[in-house]
């Protein structure tokens, strides 16, 4: 079972690819402004990055560019399913018609957990996120089962990527974009023993599902919930006990209140 998930900005990016290529509607200032906006928050805090992007519209039309949206095109049609996550705009009336290229899956947290727990009962998981290592720590000491009625796996394994928000400037590395970045990480990946692997990675969490040979599930936020890590995308009234967890400081990035306010830690 492959499972596809694009969260905001990579749904909202790819929808735009849709309407300017396909769909062949006029690219007028409004269609710019909210591609390019949208642009913004895949550099800023989707954690895709390239150091040749420029700021500029004109970036649509770079090689990068385009190859990133043939790979958001290729997990989303090439999974079982997949989720996207759109908001309503002035645009809204293409939706249907972007849809309908796709097998389209429910999106509610109930969903998602029980989507998860048929797809790890009694297989070795690799869990691919910069604190896997956490979410390892929650299952092993029973808290995650305690919290969301996991089911029971054969083994956990995880892989900590890197962050690279804010186009990789606070993490430099030898890699120009995220297209190396994935490329010199999928060895590793791939070396490790497992049957199935749970991808949240941001905006490169496509380019990883599209590299592997294994079954993949893509999933976003609710992973920290599903793990009782503490955060503030959700309501924290009656929810928190003993069982949850801070992410300590070693596992955040060294700028992670500016990233939505530093709301995922």
């Amino acid at each position: 079972m492959k499972i596809g998930r694009l969260g905001y900005t990579e749904s909202t990016l790819l929808f735009c690819n849709y309407l300017r290529n396909h769909l062949k509607i006029p690219v007028t200032e409004d269609l710019v402004k909210y591609e390019i906006n949208f642009m913004q928050w895949l550099f800023n805090t989707s954690g895709f990055y390239d150091l040749d992007f420029n700021n500029n519209y004109d970036y649509v039309n770079s090689y990068i560019y385009k190859k990133y949206m043939s790979e958001l095109f290729k997990t989303s049609t090439e999974s079982d399913y997949t989720r996207f996550l759109l908001h309503n705009t002035q645009f809204s009336k293409y939706t249907p018609n972007f849809y309908s290229n796709f097998n389209i899956g429910e999106y509610s947290y109930d969903i998602v957990l029980n989507e998860i727990n048929s797809f790890i009962k009694d297989k070795n998981v690799l869990i691919i996120n910069p604190i896997s290592t956490l979410m390892k720590k929650q299952y092993d000491n029973g808290n995650a089962i305690k919290i969301s009625n996991l089911a029971q796996v054969t083994s956990v394994q995880c892989y900590n990527n890197e962050y690279t928000f804010f186009n990789n400037q606070f993490n430099p590395n030898k890699n120009r974009n995220s297209f190396e970045y994935v490329k010199s990480i999928m060895p590793q990946i791939k070396n490790i023993q497992c049957d199935c692997v749970i991808i949240s990675c941001g905006g490169i969490s496509s380019l990883i599902a599209n590299r592997l040979d294994k079954d993949y599930l893509i999933i976003g936020s609710h992973l920290l919930e599903i793990f009782g890590i503490k955060h503030d995308r959700i309501s924290k009234e009656n929810k928190y006990n003993e069982y949850w967890v801070e992410v300590p400081d070693e596992l955040k990035p060294p700028n992670y209140k500016m990233i939505e306010n530093g709301c995922y830690w």
